[in-house]
């Protein structure tokens, strides 16, 4: 296995103390690949909110990892995430909440787990009701399931699929481009097909708009942080993904904060090009 960027990384800024055990867990994992070995990993349930998919996902596909043990509570929340997430609600200083202000979430059917709202009917209810229909055709037919092996039948039998929610989308359209970059880097992006080549890039102005600015990178960035609220977000990576800024310039969607930014950003650059041509 060819040591990629984050192993070149590793491997000349981690030398001291325990960051070399680092260095030495890479190679031993390398060494273990490399000799025919397989890769369990053992997942702690508080990171499933991490979405770690996204991050392993290539390491399933190069086949260094292999499977994958985690608890109940990563799958139930992976699939409220899944069917609910635009209606989830961060409530950041969660601390300075009041006893009315609790009582008035439970009101409006958020159960709220420290900084995160999960939606009753959105999430639990919506899966409670399928789940109920495994479990009674399991017990018609005198069949027993492990409690993981209910939700796999749920994900497989495909009755959640109207529900699913815009990250989905974003993760397939990334995960196609990135499959895409080695045709891309041999062939060039005018060989692909339409399709392809609208799908890479519409996700170029995915990863763009996910650089977010951030009110710890100021000084570096030079840019003012944004505090996004959830739903603009999820706003932005909708109207993307349904193609609806296609003709906006790549750079528009780079270091924004809201869609409307982007299309601000745009019609700013347009109209200096438009004086720059002037000029000429």
């Amino acid at each position: 296995m060819k040591p990629g960027p984050v192993s070149q990384f590793i491997n000349r800024n981690f030398r001291h103390f325990n960051a070399a055990t680092v260095v030495d867990a890479a190679g031993a994992y390398r060494d273990h690949l490399d000799g025919g070995g397989t890769m369990l990993l053992a997942m702690a349930g508080a990171m499933s909110t991490a979405e770690l998919g996204v991050s392993l996902a290539e390491m399933i596909r190069s086949d260094a990892i292999h499977a994958i043990s985690c608890t109940g509570a990563n799958l139930e929340e992976d699939l409220f995430n899944l069917v609910a997430h635009d209606h989830y609600l961060r409530i950041p200083g969660y601390r300075d909440l009041s006893p009315t202000d609790e009582t008035e979430l439970l009101q409006r059917k958020l159960n709220r787990v420290t900084d995160t709202c999960i939606p009753e009917e959105e999430a639990l209810r919506r899966l409670e009701a399928v789940v109920l229909d495994e479990w009674k055709k399991a017990n018609d037919t005198d069949e027993r399931w492990f409690p993981h092996e209910f939700l796999y039948r749920v994900i497989r039998s495909g009755v959640l699929e109207e529900h699913y929610q815009i990250a989905m989308a974003v993760r397939e359209l990334l995960a196609s481009y990135e499959e895409l970059q080695d045709v891309i880097s041999i062939l060039g992006i005018e060989e692909l097909s339409e399709d392809d080549r609208r799908a890479v890039l519409r996700a170029r102005r995915l990863q763009r708009f996910l650089t977010q600015p951030m009110t710890a990178a100021e000084s570096f960035t030079g840019n003012s942080g944004v505090l996004m609220p959830l739903e603009e977000t999820l706003r932005g990576f909708k109207e993307i993904v349904e193609g609806r800024h296609d003709d906006l310039p790549e750079q528009a969607f780079y270091m924004v904060g809201t869609i409307d930014d982007v299309v601000e950003r745009a019609r700013a650059m347009t109209g200096l090009s438009a004086l720059a041509g002037a000029g000429d």
